[in-house]
């Protein structure tokens, strides 16, 4: 037991220890200049239409910055510095596997949205991030439809901002 208390603490000691010296940062880092990030409701362009996706993806967007990031989500362009806009483009759940008496078992969902992270200012300002991401994944079904939806919503938003704010530094 103290050998495990011991490595915990030169554990926390080495994190520590790379923290002040810049060397790693928990969460993600946001560019330069950026601390307030304008999120507004995500645009829901599902077709089918899958009602209310996009409340879900924006609540969980703004839920990660705040938990994720030294930065304040805002809804007032006025007060932002950078604005992150998402449109999802398509929402899937479908079954995969069935028992023996065709109740399903496994199913699959996937979410593809469109990402625009970028400095407030026009469309002209200086652009962060511009891409389209997927995510995918196999559940099985006895945990339900929605539960699913919701998992696969706080997977993408995470993938979001470990995209959105870690790539602006890239050369």
């Amino acid at each position: 037991m103290r050998r495990l208390a011991r490595a915990a603490t030169a554990g926390a000691a080495v994190w520590a220890a790379l923290g002040a010296a810049g060397c790693y940062t928990v969460g993600v880092v946001p560019p330069p200049g950026v601390s307030r990030i304008l999120v507004p409701f995500a645009v829901n362009e599902t077709f089918p239409y899958e009602r209310e996706i996009e409340y879900d993806m924006t609540r969980e967007l703004r839920r990660r910055i705040e938990m994720q990031s030294p930065c304040i989500p805002v809804t007032d362009a006025a007060d932002a510095d950078a604005a992150l806009r998402v449109t999802i483009k398509s929402y899937r759940q479908n079954v995969v596997a069935e028992d023996r008496l065709d109740r399903p078992v496994y199913a699959h969902a996937e979410l593809a949205v469109h990402v625009d992270f970028r400095r407030v200012g026009g469309p002209d300002a200086e652009v962060f991030f511009n891409d389209t991401l997927h995510d995918r994944f196999t559940f099985r079904a006895d945990a339900g439809f929605e539960a699913a939806r919701r998992d696969i919503v706080r997977r993408l938003a995470d993938r979001i901002l470990a995209e959105v704010l870690n790539t602006w530094d890239e050369p």
